[in-house]
C-alpha cells in the first residue's frame, strides 16, 4: 500500500520559494541597497499608471470607515496609503526602505495631508500598535519567518486584515505575453499556485479563514524603444543577449506611438481577506 500523501505545508513551501527568488536581497542591507537605487523609478510607474492599482484600491476601499485606523505594511511611496487615507482617520506608512519613505513623505508634505504618519523598520521587529484595518500589498516576499509575521498581522488587526498579491501566469489566451516569454528564455516551468493562495493556505495555519477575491486589473508601460522596455520584465541578474532575445519576442506585443513603444496586458490580483467577528 503507497503512503498516504500529505498535506502542503504553505510556509514551508512559501520560504523555500522566497529564498530562491530574493537572495541577492534576503538581508535589510541588501533590501534598502535594492530600494534606493530603485525608487524613484518605482515611483514613476506608479504614478503613470493608475489603471494597475484601480480595482485593487477600489476593492480595499470598501472595507474603510470613516473612523478606522489604516496600517499599510510595506507601504513603499504610498500608492494605497495616499488614496485611502482620504477615507480614514488615519493611516501609518511602514517600510523598511527610507528611500520609499522620503518619497512618500514628499508627497505627504506637498498634498498637505495631516493624517498619515511614516514609520522606517522592518515589520518583523518593528512595534506598531494595533489599528482597525491592516494592508500588506505586495510586501511580505521576504519575511524571515513567514508564519509569526502573519501571526503579527493578525494580533495588530482589530477588524479587517487585508494581503494583496498577484497572480502573473499566462492565461491560456497569452495573457500577460511577457510571463510566458520569461518562461521560454529562462525556464520557469510550472507556475505553480499563485501567491495569494499561499497567504490564504499560511493563514490557514495559523488558524485564521479567509476570504479571497479576485480582481483583473491592467498594465501599461511605455519607452523609447522594445530592448529599454524589456528592461523593465528581465530578471535583474539577466544578460544582455537574453534581454536581447526577450525584446525581439515582446516586440509583437508593443504598439509604436508618438510616446514611444506601449505595451499593454492584464494580470489578474488575489486579494485574502479576514476580518475579526465582533
Amino acid at each position: 500500500m503507497s503512503p498516504t500523501p500529505k498535506p502542503l505545508n504553505f510556509a514551508t513551501t512559501w520560504a523555500d520559494y522566497a529564498r530562491h527568488n530574493n537572495h541577492s536581497r534576503h538581508s535589510d542591507a541588501g533590501e534598502i541597497a535594492f530600494w534606493r537605487q530603485h525608487a524613484s523609478g518605482y515611483d514613476v510607474h506608479i504614478h503613470q499608471d493608475p489603471d494597475s492599482y484601480r480595482e485593487t484600491l477600489r476593492t480595499i476601499r470598501a472595507f474603510l470607515r470613516p473612523d478606522d485606523t489604516l496600517l499599510d505594511v510595506g507601504a513603499g511611496t504610498g500608492r494605497f496609503t495616499i488614496p485611502l487615507a482620504e477615507h480614514v482617520q488615519s493611516a501609518t506608512a511602514l517600510d523598511l526602505s527610507p528611500a520609499m519613505l522620503e518619497i512618500l513623505q514628499q508627497k505627504i508634505v506637498a498634498r498637505d495631508l495631516m493624517n498619515i504618519t511614516t514609520v522606517q523598520g522592518n515589520w518583523e521587529d518593528t512595534h506598531i500598535r494595533a489599528h482597525d484595518v491592516v494592508l500588506a500589498a505586495w510586501s511580505l516576499y521576504r519575511q524571515r519567518d513567514i508564519l509569526a509575521s502573519l501571526q503579527k498581522l493578525i494580533d495588530t488587526t482589530r477588524r479587517t486584515l487585508i494581503i494583496v498579491d498577484g497572480d502573473y501566469a499566462p492565461r491560456p489566451d497569452d495573457d500577460p505575453p511577457h510571463e510566458r516569454i520569461k518562461s521560454n528564455i529562462w525556464g520557469a516551468g510550472d507556475p505553480g499556485l499563485c501567491n495569494y493562495l499561499y497567504f490564504a493556505g499560511m493563514l490557514r495555519q495559523c488558524r485564521v479563514r479567509t476570504d479571497v477575491r479576485v480582481v483583473h486589473e491592467r498594465m501599461t508601460r511605455i519607452a523609447p524603444d522594445v530592448l529599454t522596455l524589456a528592461r523593465e520584465f528581465v530578471p535583474h541578474d539577466a544578460h544582455d543577449d537574453e534581454i536581447a532575445e526577450f525584446a525581439k519576442q515582446l516586440q509583437p506585443y508593443a504598439e509604436k506611438t508618438a510616446e514611444g513603444f506601449r505595451y499593454t496586458c492584464h494580470f489578474a490580483v488575489g486579494l485574502v481577506i479576514w476580518q475579526r467577528r465582533d
